[in-house]
């Protein structure tokens, strides 16, 4: 997709059931959040 320019390399998707989902930015809270999370998971 990135090659016939539908999409640029820094566009955040996810492609699920053959539909483009765009994911939103991820803050601070949010990347605290998870690695807590993984630091608890280890």
């Amino acid at each position: 997709m990135v090659e016939v320019g539908l999409l640029n390399r820094s566009d955040r998707v996810e492609l699920i059931n053959g539909e483009i989902i765009h994911l939103s930015l991820t803050g601070s809270h949010h990347f605290s959040i998870v690695a807590r999370l993984d630091k608890h998971f280890q």
